[in-house]
């Protein structure tokens, strides 16, 4: 058994940057399995592992750099499996930007699942708005706070609303 009062400040100072860095190469071990994996995955493994991605941030835009790395290896093997979408599109998912025309899972692409969807039928067809919200706790309670409102018409993408932070 080892006592802290006879270890030097300098040798566990030493020891913190060995786990730190230990941890970092696991984890980028981690990610670089991972991608060679993607490949093998449908397109619907694809998308449900972007949006792990996405969820560990407060915005799908935000995201840490090996995080940002990650999806954006995942999108481009989506994109790959897709070579008939046009060329605006696809440069749009790269830089996380939405584009007038975009179908479901190119939305879904840049910004994730969203936390809720809200639908309505009518003459020109069916409308949806897609909701991602904020959530936080406040208290003993959870407070959700929408954040941002993707707007589809008969699967394309309309529109695009943020809303300022509170």
């Amino acid at each position: 058994m080892i006592n802290p009062k006879t270890v030097k400040p300098d040798l566990i100072f030493k020891f913190q940057q060995l786990i730190c860095l230990l941890f970092i190469l696991v984890s980028s071990c981690s990610i670089q399995k991972a991608s060679t994996q993607l490949e093998k995955m449908s397109e619907v493994e694809l998308l449900r592992e972007l949006n792990l991605v996405l969820s560990d941030s407060y915005s799908p835009t935000n995201l840490r750099p090996e995080r940002q790395e990650y999806a954006n290896r995942i999108r481009a093997e989506i994109i790959r499996k897709h070579p008939e979408w046009k060329a605006n599109i696809v440069e749009a998912i790269y830089y996380n930007q939405a584009v007038t025309g975009m179908n479901r899972t190119q939305v879904e692409m840049v910004f994730g699942h969203p936390s809720r969807i809200n639908r309505s039928f009518g003459a020109y067809g069916s409308d949806e708005q897609w909701v991602y919200v904020f959530r936080s706790i406040v208290g003993n309670s959870w407070i959700e706070q929408p954040f941002l409102f993707v707007y589809l018409r008969n699967g394309l993408l309309t529109g695009v609303q943020t809303l300022p932070a509170r």
